[in-house]
C-alpha cells in the first residue's frame, strides 16, 4: 500500500538542497520556501539525507512511514546557535473540510523567531506558539474566503508579520509554516488538499 511524502525548505539563508530517502532522488534542488511535491511510496523504513548541491551531508536520519497516509517534513535550522539542520516530521490531514470551509494548520519552525500569537481576522487562534510546535489543535476550520492572518509578539499588539490578506479555498486545506529570523519573520504558505486529501461527502 502506498503512502505520500513532500518536503519543504524552511532554513534561512540556507543553500539549496538535494533530497534523498533511500536509494531515491527525490529533489536535486530545492530552495527556502519552496515545497516538493507529494512523492507516492511504499510504507516502510527510509534513510533520509539532506545535502548541499556539492555533495556535503547536512542531515541524515530515519523515516518510519505507514501506508495510507500523507506526511510534510520541513527541513529547519537546529542547534545551540541554529547552525544545525534538523526535519520536523509531520502528518497531514487526509479528510478535506466540507463545502464553504477551510482547514489550516500553524507550524513554528524558524530557529530565531521568539514565541508568537496568532491571530485570524483580529482573533487570536493560537497564544505563545514557539519554535518547534504545531499550532493546537493541529487543524483548525475557518469560512472560505479572505481572512487576515498576523504574527503579534506576545503581551504587545506589535506584529511581527502581517497583515497578509489571504483568499482561503472552499474545500482546501493551508499548512502556514513560520519562517524567517527575529527581524524578519515571514509565512510560508502552502496549499495542500488538492494532491492529498479526500473529498466529504456533501
Amino acid at each position: 500500500m502506498s503512502t505520500k511524502i513532500r518536503f519543504i525548505h524552511n532554513v534561512y539563508k540556507g543553500p539549496d538542497v538535494v533530497v534523498n530517502l533511500g536509494r531515491l532522488n527525490l529533489m536535486s534542488s530545492l530552495s527556502y520556501k519552496r515545497s516538493s511535491p507529494y512523492f507516492e511510496l511504499i510504507g516502510g523504513k527510509y534513510t533520509v539525507e539532506i545535502l548541499t548541491k556539492r555533495g556535503k551531508i547536512l542531515y541524515t536520519g530515519e523515516l518510519n512511514i505507514f501506508p495510507e497516509k500523507a506526511y510534510t517534513s520541513i527541513i529547519h535550522s537546529s542547534g545551540d546557535s541554529g547552525s544545525e539542520i534538523s526535519l520536523l516530521f509531520l502528518e497531514d490531514n487526509l479528510q478535506c473540510p466540507t463545502s464553504d470551509k477551510t482547514f489550516i494548520r500553524v507550524i513554528h519552525a524558524a530557529y530565531d523567531v521568539s514565541p508568537v500569537n496568532v491571530f485570524i481576522n483580529d482573533k487570536i487562534r493560537y497564544e505563545e506558539l514557539s519554535f518547534g510546535n504545531i499550532g493546537n489543535p493541529p487543524y483548525f476550520s475557518i469560512r472560505s474566503g479572505k481572512a487576515d492572518f498576523t504574527l503579534v509578539i506576545p503581551g504587545t499588539i506589535r506584529p511581527v508579520a502581517g497583515p497578509y490578506d489571504i483568499d482561503f479555498g472552499s474545500q482546501l486545506i493551508y499548512t502556514m509554516i513560520i519562517s524567517g529570523a527575529e527581524y524578519n519573520v515571514s509565512l510560508n504558505i502552502s496549499e495542500d488538499s488538492q494532491k492529498v486529501c479526500i473529498k466529504a461527502e456533501e
